[in-house]
């Protein structure tokens, strides 16, 4: 079985100012290593490049982002991001909302509180004005009870409004930094669950918020933090401020669903066309048998060769590259870029064999805030002189045109899993197929962002996690197995984690069913 082989790694184009002229056409932004840009880069890139200055080359510079530094805002504060993405939902659910719920009222929250007080008000001046014409009144006007009030039926309404969700179990970085704990860290942290029994759930728009009463309509335990939802409820007669839930309504169940996938003009049983999905590779720390078994596989070398032959692409949805988890000071940078270079040495022997689209993920040397920027060129020297590659961001989003070119697109929607892991938190449900089921009726792919999930910050103009259409096929890499299932004509696709399980995924375009291949002993 093939190995990865680890050539020497220094890029002799990013040696050197005389050589900047090479990475001005990379059209990246480059940030100095003494700049204001490296907070934001995760430690393996800061490490794999302070290693290149140690080395000598004092002329180095590391990659940022992949967009100009103007595009990318850092002083609008994260309330624009929460808002875009409600007004860019409001728009889609207001078209919606007449047919499933004809002649109801959209109010927003403020509007909803207020119209309950004034009912309640109004309820009680009667109540009192007959009392007093009957002679019969108990109480001055003035003394108005919870009880008096309690029969007062309030409007049926709508609201379009944010989830937000108090819970026990969320970590406050604020209070943990104070208390001199780091709460950051933990907060970010991966793995603990933040979902309680006692947990509960707000509706949150521009003029303000409303509790909802607890009841299995819209239960706290399936929802996050961040959904947009549109609900039909009544507020309270004696808690203005609480409202009593009795539908609702998702994005996904107010925009179409995946369009009829089209024909292939091979559309034949025997002739399939397979696109391969790929994650956490975490070369240096997977078995380099089971790293070349994948590459002799798609080679046609073992296997089946006639289904390598289908494969039309493979799809690298990140943490291809293993890294140290010490302090960064302290970790090992020899180490890293060695790992570097065999991800590098695989993905030039990989990509001279087929298309190959890299994302990148949490442990990969580029930016983590999301939308993550591709990996730079000058850290895959050999890989990037492959046309074959193609260095993407995450998340991603492909089409496939059919054979004929003449129908509609297959569509491939996709990230590295940050957004599914994140998820899975705030929620009762351990499925993380589930999970990312969820976030597509939700029609948003990090609906916990910027909460808990790191994502650039926006001036308003755009809600770049958003899902503007149900995609064909909705992958989520990195993920602990392989999972799948369709969801309203959507292929729902969890990417195992090549490191721990050693398997692939395989989607036939012609029928968008999905496959896990094994590169053990032998593959199934």
């Amino acid at each position: 079985m093939a190995s990865v082989s680890l050539p020497p790694y220094l890029p002799a184009y990013v040696l050197g100012s005389g050589d900047s002229a090479n990475l001005a056409r990379e059209k990246d932004v480059l940030v100095s290593l003494d700049g204001g840009g490296d907070d934001e880069c995760t430690p393996l890139l800061k490490r794999a490049c302070l290693h290149i200055n140690q080395s000598g080359d004092s002329g180095v510079r590391f990659a940022g982002a992949s967009t100009s530094v103007a595009a990318r805002q850092f002083t609008v504060q994260y309330s624009s991001t929460l808002y875009t993405r409600l007004h860019k939902a409001k728009a889609k659910f207001e078209s919606a909302i007449p047919k499933k719920w004809p002649g109801v009222p959209v109010k927003e929250t403020l509007a909803v509180s207020s119209d309950a007080t004034a009912a309640q008000l109004a309820a009680v001046d009667a109540m009192h004005q007959a009392e007093e014409a009957a002679g019969t009144q108990s109480a001055t006007q003035g003394d108005r009870k919870d009880d008096e009030v309690t029969e007062v039926e309030t409007e049926q309404v709508v609201v379009i409004a944010l989830v937000a969700k108090e819970m026990r179990l969320r970590p406050n970085a604020v209070d943990d930094a104070v208390g001199g704990g780091a709460g950051a860290t933990k907060l970010l942290g991966a793995g603990k669950k933040f979902v309680h029994d006692e947990d509960g759930l707000f509706l949150d728009d521009d003029t303000g918020r409303l509790r909802v009463a607890e009841g299995d309509v819209l239960p706290a335990s399936k929802l996050t933090n961040g959904v947009v939802v549109a609900v039909l409820c009544r507020a309270r007669a004696t808690a203005p401020d609480v409202v009593d839930v009795e539908d609702v309504m998702f994005l996904g169940d107010a925009t179409p669903a995946a369009p009829p996938r089209p024909m292939m003009a091979d559309d034949t049983k025997d002739a399939p066309t397979y696109v391969m999905l790929v994650s956490g590779l975490s070369l240096g720390q997977t078995n380099p048998a089971h790293i070349g078994l994948l590459l002799d596989f798609v080679a046609g070398s073992v296997g089946d060769a006639a289904a390598a032959s289908r494969i039309a692409r493979v799809i690298i949805a990140g943490n291809s590259v293993a890294t140290s988890k010490d302090d960064e000071t302290s970790a090992n940078p020899d180490s890293d870029v060695a790992n570097l270079a065999a991800l590098d040495a695989f993905l030039a022997r990989l990509a001279a064999l087929l298309p190959v689209d890299l994302m990148v993920g949490a442990e990969d040397p580029a930016p983590y805030a999301l939308p993550q920027a591709p990996v730079h060129a000058c850290l895959l020297p050999a890989a990037s002189a492959v046309p074959g590659l193609n260095r993407l961001g995450n998340p991603i989003s492909l089409e496939v045109a059919s054979d004929d070119d003449t129908s509609t697109p297959i569509t491939i929607l996709g990230h590295a899993g940050q957004c599914v892991d994140d998820a899975w938190r705030y929620l009762a449900e351990d499925d993380r197929l589930e999970v990312l089921a969820s976030t597509l009726r939700w029609r948003h792919l990090a609906p916990t962002a910027p909460d808990t999930l790191v994502c650039h910050p926006n001036d308003g103009s755009d809600d770049v996690l958003g899902m503007e259409a149900a995609p064909h096929v909705l992958f989520a890499g990195n993920q602990p197995t392989f999972a799948t299932r369709e969801e309203a004509g959507t292929r729902l696709v969890c990417v195992p984690a090549f490191a721990s399980t050693s398997s692939a995924v395989l989607v036939d375009m012609r029928t968008l069913e999905a496959h896990e291949v094994r590169f053990q002993s032998h593959y199934s």
